[in-house]
């Protein structure tokens, strides 16, 4: 650009990406991790990670909707509260709870009861080094 002349500013609108962020992560070898990102509205996302060896972990992820019983209709409620050992009225409460955290649990309650690839058919294959790096950015 020869001297003296100035560039045009752009003042084009740019689409920020914004990045999913930890809200919660539990501290067992086989954790559930709940991600949340604010793009207009929220989205939460949650993932298992079900521990297969040392160093080898399936990761099991799915999208926590605000009403998570309407999501999961399958779901026999009578079962997973006596497999958890809740009551069915707190379950349900959970699962509309406004708490992403609270309603990530349900699903997990769901997975464990009915099993997680009715939550995710394609699970991820992940390593142990892998969870250790997320752990660390906590």
């Amino acid at each position: 650009m020869p001297r003296g002349e100035r560039r045009k500013q752009d003042w084009s609108p740019r689409k920020k990406l914004r990045m999913f962020q930890i809200v919660h992560i539990s501290e067992d070898d086989s954790p559930l991790i709940v991600y949340g990102r604010m793009t207009g509205t929220v989205d939460i996302l949650a993932q298992y990670w079900d521990r297969q060896s040392s160093w080898r972990y399936l990761v099991y992820q799915w999208t926590v909707e605000d009403d998570a019983i309407r999501d999961l209709p399958w779901a026999d409620w009578d079962g997973i509260a006596e497999a958890i050992g809740g009551s069915k009225q707190q379950l349900l409460w959970d699962g509309r709870s406004q708490d992403p955290v609270e309603r990530a649990w349900v699903y997990q309650a769901a997975g464990f009861h009915h099993g997680f690839e009715k939550l995710d058919q394609h699970p991820m294959e992940k390593r142990a080094r892998d969870l250790k790096e997320i752990r660390l950015r906590r």
